[in-house]
Parts: structure tokens; sequence; C-alpha cells
């Protein structure tokens, strides 16, 4: 089994938050399992809005598996992901859509 660094990323919920929202270029970025740079992206809103994502927590299986959500200029985080115990009917590690991670 080989180990790797997986990124997941943001939720449904983040993701919604930046649609129409301008990228820009960055340096934010967390490490992965073998120190290399995983990019993380910051986005703005012709309003004067941020949005910079940041890392909310890492589990692992088979790597480091990095959980991002939004923070805004405030501090204020969007689309953080809620850890739920296991079911035996869950067959995936976590769920996008509802932004659910089952640990």
């Amino acid at each position: 089994m080989s180990r790797s660094t997986q990124y997941i990323g943001l939720n449904d919920v983040g993701e919604n938050c930046i649609v129409g929202m301008e990228e820009v270029e960055t340096d934010n970025h967390t490490n992965g399992m073998f120190d290399e740079k995983v990019p993380l992206g910051e986005w703005h809103s012709v309003h004067g809005l941020r949005f910079k994502e940041v890392q909310q927590f890492v589990i692992w299986s088979s790597g480091p598996m990095i959980f991002t959500c939004l923070e805004n200029q405030d501090g204020k985080r969007y689309g953080e992901w809620k850890r739920q115990e296991r079911t035996p009917i869950e067959y995936s590690e976590y769920d996008d859509d509802t932004g659910i991670i089952w640990i």
C-alpha cells in the first residue's frame, strides 16, 4: 500500500461561498507528509470580501487527508467539516455534499 498526502479540500458549502469570486495568486499553503507544499486558495469579491482557504484538520488514511474550510478577513470560518461517528452503512470516509467526516 502506498502512502501519500490526500488533499480533500473544501466541502460543497465552502465551494458555494466562493462562486463568482476571483481567485488571487497567493503563497498560502500547508505541508504534506513529505513536507511538500500543498497549495491553498484565496478569493476576493468586488465588494471587498476576502476568503482564505485554511487547513481545518488532518486525519490519517494511508497518509494524511487534508480537510480545509474558508476563513474571512475577520477570522470567521465558513464551510467547516463536521465529524460524526461511523455507522455500519457508511462506505467512504467523508461526504463533501454534507460536509461530514466519519471517524
